[in-house]
């Protein structure tokens, strides 16, 4: 973890005047307004008659000193061992005790100020995860309150936090020299410890920030304050580490700040070391030319891959405790990125840990490494493979999430808006969607230095005369439908089934998360590989012709009960908040796609996937989308105007309405308005013809 967590303002005897919203998502603990000039260090908190004593006044973190600022005191200082983020698996114990004590001044103003245009502080009494525990911690702030509803609470009970426990006083930060411990009397300086193997000293020749504490005398604990004091920080979103000491606990007061950890201090959630790569000296040139017959020609975003989508789908497991630690700190050579190879070495190091630990700490066996450790085809080897303990076959692991390194010089997401990079774009897309289809897997991802790209592909129908004797592929200029479902097209290649993915036709889905992207609530890359990889582990990921939101439910098999379309869980019936959308296996990847159950370890119920049921009467999600292939005709052999509309792309899109208007995303994801006379009625919705695309609704709002 590497947030900014100091604030150079000095502390405020009065307190903070509020709660800001953006204070509590990346806190800062502010400098003491003690005179530095004053500060004199009156000896240890515990007593020590010999240098051979056991040090009582040090651990893990730091070491403690008593002190006072003039005539003002006792004070206890604390210097900490680790001056910057250390590498895995220890944690930055200052960066944790800065942002703890920092949201709970926060939670102290905002309990403590006087304004009538706030409501109370309203909570989810039991949170049961990590997002239920960040929405309390939000709800202490500013905006929360004048919205006066805890989010997603309508469904829950609330409880009104009016006061705030006793908490241990820290009056901030000062920076201290080590020389300055060094000249303290022997018995005084700091010793070198020796703690959980790790050696521990203070270096005579640094700078040590170090904070500045209220002294709390011995005294023994009362354990209904103590509760008092745990089920606080529950409701305020706080967790606790694996390991707390009794002692670190006086006269039911809390003294080691480092045990709790704020709801914002979570791995997928921090900054990456990635965002630093520099490129600046890395090769340019043509992408690899991968010879395939898949051709790629356009692709959409994707749209419901959101981050409030992975928060509802899987927020059981986004909750849970992350069992890893931080990013390594990088030298500088480790930012220097020239090529692919030198990319996949860095992101291997630095952000693709976090995300196994994330996975592991979620219960899953769920992996990213190299794409070599399961290669069924030497012509054909991604960069990166997910395998899991749930998905083998005879032959060895299966790669659930194949993924592509490319460098940012030479492919990036948004190249595709210059026609001049068209190819580039092309031949990387081409790749990763080859991978793709060899595996038989939905998910993939590409990953350069800058940005993560998650993809989801779907088969496209294919007439069976061009399909039986084609040498290519369909280009840009023939019929493209993303996504597609014709029925139509279905009748008239009964007699053509191709079950090789190799000689399909995709459409590609898409969402480009830039490195830069961090904090709590937000899309990062880090959170997008972690989802993409349960998905493709848990739910369903074989490619089809279309496919369910990723947020709702189908009836099982057994037609008992409901599962989870994305993730898989089960429930035994149906609740107010779940959204049922029966698969409609009309339009089905053809016999043969995707990995066999026999490939699934059957004592993984969680990752165990059901074969499709039988649907009497599947409804069409886009009627008549190609009409070249629901006729038998090639475009040249139709009506100038409906040889024009088999060259468009047609797109399934979501309209929104606002005031008068009526919006929607185009083919870049941009957003679009339009008048309700812009969409013309036909049979299963409404459709806006342009120029080059063609975009359809279900229904207008």
């Amino acid at each position: 973890m590497n947030q900014e967590f100091l604030d150079h303002e000095l502390m405020d005897e009065d307190g903070l005047p509020g709660c800001p919203l953006e204070a509590l998502k990346l806190p800062r603990l502010r400098r003491c307004a003690f005179d530095l000039r004053t500060i004199v260090i009156t000896g240890p908190i515990h007593p020590v008659q010999t240098f051979f004593q056991e040090r009582l006044d040090g651990g893990v973190d730091g070491y403690n000193w008593k002190i006072q600022f003039g005539d003002s005191g006792p004070f206890v200082l604390k210097v900490f061992w680790d001056q910057k983020p250390p590498t895995p698996p220890s944690y930055y114990a200052l960066q944790r005790e800065c942002q703890a004590v920092a949201v709970l001044q926060l939670m102290q103003a905002a309990l403590t100020q006087d304004n009538p245009s706030l409501g109370p502080v309203l909570v989810n009494p039991h949170p049961g995860n990590w997002e239920e525990g960040y929405d309390n911690m939000l709800a202490f702030s500013d905006e929360w309150r004048r919205r006066g509803l805890l989010d997603d609470c309508a469904s829950s009970p609330v409880e009104i936090i009016t006061s705030m426990p006793r908490m241990r006083k820290c009056y901030g930060w000062i920076k201290i020299k080590g020389e300055t411990l060094y000249q303290l009397p022997l018995l005084w300086r700091p010793p070198h410890l020796r703690i959980e193997r790790t050696s521990r000293q203070i270096q005579s020749d640094m700078e040590y920030t170090a904070l500045v504490y209220e002294y709390v005398e011995e005294g023994e604990n009362d354990e209904a304050a103590i509760e008092e004091s745990l089920n606080f920080f529950r409701a305020a979103g706080f967790s606790h580490t694996r390991i707390s000491l009794a002692r670190n606990w006086k006269k039911s007061v809390l003294i080691d700040m480092s045990d709790i950890i704020y709801a914002g201090g979570f791995a997928l959630a921090e900054k990456s070391v990635a965002r630093d790569f520099n490129n600046a000296n890395s090769i340019t040139g043509p992408n690899t030319d991968c010879k395939t017959e898949i051709s790629v020609e356009d692709w959409c975003p994707w749209e419901d891959f959101t981050y409030e989508n992975i928060k509802c789908i899987i927020r059981k497991e986004l909750g849970r405790r992350y069992k890893g630690d931080n990013e390594p700190h990088p030298l500088p050579f480790d930012l220097c990125v020239l090529r692919e190879d030198t990319t996949q070495d860095a992101l291997g190091r630095f952000p693709i840990p976090i995300v196994n630990y994330a996975l592991n700490s979620g219960g899953g066996t769920e992996h990213f490494g190299r794409g070599s450790r399961c290669q069924p085809d030497a012509m054909y080897a991604p960069d990166w493979s997910v395998v899991s303990n749930s998905h083998v076959s005879t032959e060895g692991m299966l790669n659930i999430l194949p993924g592509d390194t490319k460098i940012s010089s030479k492919w990036w997401s948004v190249m595709l808006d210059d026609d001049d990079n068209f190819d580039e774009w092309k031949k990387v897309l081409d790749q990763i969607v080859t991978y793709l289809a060899l595996w038989s897997t939905r998910y993939g991802f590409i990953i350069t230095n800058t940005e993560v790209v998650v993809l989801r592909i779907n088969r496209q129908r294919l007439h069976v005369g061009i399909a039986a004797n084609r040498t290519r592929r369909i280009r840009r200029s023939d019929a493209t439908i993303i996504p597609s479902s014709d029925p139509v097209s279905i009748a008239s290649s009964e007699g053509f089934q191709d079950v090789n993915p190799l000689h399909w036709d995709f459409g590609v889905e898409y969402k480009a998360i830039p490195w830069n992207e961090h904090g709590p609530g937000k899309l990062t890359g880090k959170l997008a590989l972690w989802a993409l990889a349960r998905m493709a582990s848990y739910g369903d990921h074989s490619i089809e012709y279309s496919y369910p939101d990723l947020d709702t439910w189908r009836t099982q098999d057994t037609g008992q009960g409901i599962i989870h379309n994305t993730s898989g869980e089960k429930l035994d019936k149906p609740t107010k908040h779940t959204e049922i959308q029966e698969r409609d296996h009309f339009l089905n990847a053809a016999s043969g796609a995707g990995h066999d159950d026999e490939n699934i370890n059957s004592d993984d119920k969680d990752a165990s996937r059901l074969e499709p049921r039988e649907s009497e009467d599947p409804e069409p999600d886009v009627p008549q989308f190609s009409r070249a292939v629901s006729t038998g005709l090639e475009p040249g052999q139709l009506p100038d105007s409906q040889a024009a509309e088999s060259r468009n792309t047609w797109i399934k899109v979501e309209v929104k309405k606002r005031r008068r208007d009526f919006h929607y995303r185009d083919y870049k994801g941009h957003d679009k308005s339009s008048a309700k006379s812009d969409w013309e009625a036909v049979d299963g919705g409404y459709v806006l013809r342009g120029k080059r695309h063609i975009y359809f609704t279900k229904k207008l709002p």
